[in-house]
């Protein structure tokens, strides 16, 4: 507390800096850790120079729609395929918990075809917001 000679009686003041501090440091580690929270199963991913915009969002939770190289459904890290009414089904519950975004990740192997298949089926059963996810092109690709 700082004495202040024309005032009478002291002035209480709050040091906010360590709090910025924190409360930068919180703002990395959330910087770092949020594109790691995306999951899924492992699929080649094709390469963009930009990677998928948004990923972070604050409406919900993630849920991760992934077709691997031989066109097969899975939801989040679930290693079992999912027929597409039984992924339509099980995203319904999903949605239903939560109000969420759906990330469509696409082995770079799969037919372009078979990917809007999947949009479609989870355009006319209802979802809204669906995003494709790509890897950030580095220079030594071809």
């Amino acid at each position: 507390m700082k004495h202040n000679p024309y005032r009478k009686g002291r002035m209480a003041e709050m040091n906010v800096v360590p709090y910025i501090d924190v409360m930068l440091v919180l703002l990395i580690i959330f910087m770092i850790t949020s594109p790691l929270l995306v999951e899924g199963i492992k699929v080649d991913l094709p390469q963009a120079s930009q990677s998928t915009p948004d990923v972070v969002t604050d409406e919900g939770e993630l849920i991760v729609v992934s077709i691997d190289a031989d066109g097969l459904l899975y939801l989040q890290d679930n290693e079992q395929p999912y027929s597409e009414p039984d992924m339509v089904a099980a995203l319904k519950e999903l949605l239903e918990e939560k109000h969420s975004r759906i990330l469509l990740k696409g082995d770079k192997n799969v037919a372009y075809g078979r990917i809007m298949q999947v949009i479609d089926t989870l355009k006319t059963s209802g979802v809204t917001n669906v995003a494709l996810i790509t890897s950030i092109k580095t220079e030594q690709s071809p």
